[in-house]
């Protein structure tokens, strides 16, 4: 059942910084490739990973909406596992994706951080990313730990050039603030690589659900994200549910501009989560069934 919180219940709340989370990978770990969709085209001649176009494929029960269903140009493998660098900070600190699951199956998107002071959702992914192959194999999982590599070396919401990332996607971007202002969306829309590298990983996954951590509002925000993955992951982590504000520019606008209803914020607790939180956020996870997505046209 949804626990729902009042518009007056959540004022005055402010995002608080935590200590949780990891250290980026080294760049030497991951293949070095400009983009997303050059990685997923280097990996495609190997046949370890699915081409762009046959990540979603049927599924019987439902999280989000449906689609058509592609037709494969090839055999796809039954499972997988590879960490592709799909983009580099401001500083030369190396962005990472890695997929994991059955790659026919529709995707599912985790990001653990995205503000650098934000960073207990990197339990979660770091966790996701040790699971058994037997724990993946009912799921296509696509998971960043650090979306904000710099920021989250530096303690900080924003990056290293001063800018929130979460206010500088091309989705009704508009200008916020100046350079020193925790929200300031930078000089033009997609301006940072870091969200590059974000909207380039999205256009071409196109994730059936996605799932993005923030801290510490200690809520699900419902106000754009598929209902059944959004009451899971609050049941879970035992945190109401609520409708935040769609701010412009966010990386969740974005998402659900490519497709509809498929993205939405976990907003954890400040502070670490304990192992039992993230042992219940990684079983919500991997046990969600989406449907096929419907994508808009970008």
């Amino acid at each position: 059942m949804r626990a729902r919180l009042t518009a007056g219940a959540c004022a005055g709340l402010l995002l608080g910084a935590c200590t949780g989370g990891g250290p980026a990978p080294a760049a030497s770990s991951v293949p070095a490739t400009g983009s997303v969709r050059a990685a997923t085209s280097s990996v495609r001649a190997t046949n370890s990973v699915p081409s762009a176009s046959a990540i979603a494929n049927p599924s019987p029960t439902a999280v989000g909406p449906r689609s058509p269903n592609p037709s494969p140009t090839a055999p796809q493998p039954k499972f997988v596992r590879q960490q592709l660098r799909i983009g580099t900070s401001r500083q030369g600190r190396p962005i990472t994706a890695l997929h994991i699951g059955d790659p026919r199956l529709p995707a599912v998107l985790v990001v653990g951080c995205i503000h650098g002071s934000e960073t207990a959702g990197v339990a979660v992914t770091d966790a996701l990313a040790a699971l058994p192959a037997e724990r993946l194999r009912t799921v296509n999982l696509w998971v960043v730990g650090l979306a904000n590599p710099d920021g989250a070396s530096r303690g900080t919401r924003v990056n290293s050039g001063g800018v929130d990332l979460n206010r500088n996607f091309p989705a009704h971007w508009q200008p916020i603030g100046s350079r020193g202002d925790l929200q300031y969306s930078g000089p033009t829309a997609a301006s940072e690589p870091e969200t590059v590298a974000m909207v380039d990983l999205l256009r071409t996954v196109r994730p059936a659900v996605g799932i993005w951590f923030h801290q510490a509002l200690a809520l699900v925000d419902t106000s754009e994200g598929p209902a059944v993955a959004e009451d899971a992951l609050a049941d879970a982590l035992s945190l109401p549910e609520t409708a935040l504000t769609d701010y412009p520019g966010s990386a969740i606008g974005f998402e659900n501009s490519l497709v509809p209803r498929s993205a939405f914020a976990v907003e954890l607790p400040a502070g670490r989560l304990s192992a039992t939180a993230v042992k219940a956020a990684v079983g919500a996870i991997v046990t969600l069934r989406p449907v096929p997505a419907t994508s808009a046209a970008r």
